[in-house]
């Protein structure tokens, strides 16, 4: 099957027009796509934790900075999702929060990271056996795989990391809940973080928070 190509004119920039759009993160790609929409007349906002040194650097680029506590109710006041878990700190600020708008454990992730770029992109899988298939094939072609099949306490998803040959970060998961509209938001504390993260292990990965796109 012949792949299709699209270019400038293919798109329609007026499905943004009175739209606010949301650049989780400032690093390289951020950067790019946050300049971009605002040089076509999109209002963007940029979301960053409270003590990223992009911050300032968005700032100056005359950007509004958001961090996650404040992309999170953007993104549940204006696009209506609906939050289904979070990690808040000891402070009282969220560190990480999961958002859903198809009733499934979670659509979107927000967590700050030191460079405040993108963490990675997730392709959805029926099953385990998936996720094996995927770390053999990895391992086939010598691909680095950062995460070995494990499942993450939040969501109850199972998955796998690698990273592809541009630097990227990408999850293969699985698994995950059906979403009860009328059920609270499960609360995970700053100690439990490592649990909610990385179940098996109960201990954050620290690689996993060192490389953004």
């Amino acid at each position: 099957m012949t792949a299709r190509m699209y270019y400038d004119p293919d798109a329609d920039p007026s499905a943004l027009t009175g739209q606010t759009v949301a650049i989780i993160g400032y690093g390289s790609q951020g950067h790019a796509h946050a300049l971009n929409l605002r040089e076509s007349g999109v209002s963007v906002v940029v979301g960053l934790p409270p003590t990223s040194k992009s911050r300032a650097i968005a700032a100056e680029a005359g950007l509004r900075v958001m961090d996650v506590d404040e992309a999170t109710r953007f993104y549940r006041e204006v696009l209506d999702f609906r939050l289904t878990e979070q990690v808040v700190g000891d402070d009282g600020f969220q560190l990480a929060t999961w958002l859903e708008v198809s009733h499934t454990s979670h659509d979107i992730a927000l967590i700050p990271g030191p460079n405040s770029g993108l963490h990675h992109f997730a392709f959805w899988v029926d099953d385990w056996n998936d996720i094996r298939t995927a770390a053999d094939t990895c391992a086939y072609h010598g691909v680095h795989i950062e995460t070995n099949p494990t499942r993450h306490g939040v969501t109850r998803g199972q998955c796998l990391y690698f990273f592809d040959p541009c630097g990227n970060r990408n999850e293969v998961f699985t698994g995950g809940y059906w979403v009860d509209p009328d059920a609270e938001p499960t609360t995970w504390t700053e100690a439990e973080m490592g649990r909610a993260l990385f179940y098996y292990d109960g201990v954050v990965n620290q690689r996993s928070l060192t490389v953004h796109s």
